[in-house]
């Protein structure tokens, strides 16, 4: 366990991790079967977590920085939330997590260090909020082959004026492409009469 003598002006502990209380920093962590980062933390400084036993951890909303080399190793843990605040996840932070299926990253502007999600296992998944942040991991390869990167469809939709027709029915056709699968569609008819600003949903049965 970590332990810090009471009215030390520079780090804290709780038994299972230690924080630099200057910078906010979460500077190490033991092993553990669970843990909840601090509420308040913006950093995780570089290998504090560094191929530990940690089966379930918890990031606070107030995270804003994962160093590089902060979880690579990691094991048991299957499932990680990277909150929406975090903007930099540096070089290697989960490289080689053996057990790492799931990420979650709700972050909408975001860095991402040389390999930080490199050989994660076969099958496992990174979830994103854009596909702008999608193509990031695509485009510069921070990611294995055996890693599947998904975002939310985009939805398009032909102009409502393409389609106005006196008094017959007019069907639009509703597109969506994301990773989670090829192209598709699916129709939706709607009923006369049709006005300059159509609206409608469809089921798209591809997502």
């Amino acid at each position: 366990s970590i332990n810090v003598e009471s009215g030390n002006n520079y780090y804290e502990a709780d038994g299972k991790a230690l924080y630099e209380k200057s910078t906010n920093t979460l500077k190490t962590l033991v092993n553990t079967d669970s843990y909840d980062v601090k509420a308040g933390t913006k950093i995780i400084f570089g290998d504090a977590i560094l191929g530990r036993r940690v089966r379930t951890l918890t990031l606070p909303t107030s995270l804003e920085t994962i160093s590089g080399f902060a979880l690579t190793g990691v094991k048991l843990l299957e499932e990680i939330i990277i909150p929406e605040n975090v903007t930099l996840i540096d070089a290697c932070v989960f490289d080689s997590a053996e057990d790492l299926n799931n990420v979650y990253i709700k972050s909408s502007s975001l860095l991402i260090g040389n390999e930080s999600f490199k050989n994660l296992p076969t099958g496992s998944s990174i979830y994103v909020v854009s596909k702008e942040i999608a193509d990031k991991f695509t485009a510069e390869k921070y990611t294995s082959a055996n890693t599947t990167i998904y975002y939310p469809p985009e939805v398009t939709t032909q102009p409502a004026d393409s389609i106005i027709n006196l008094g017959h029915k007019a069907t639009f056709t509703v597109t969506a492409t994301s990773v989670y699968d090829t192209t598709v569609s699916d129709t939706a008819t709607i009923s006369t009469p049709v006005s300059n600003t159509l609206s409608g949903s469809v089921t798209n049965k591809g997502l």
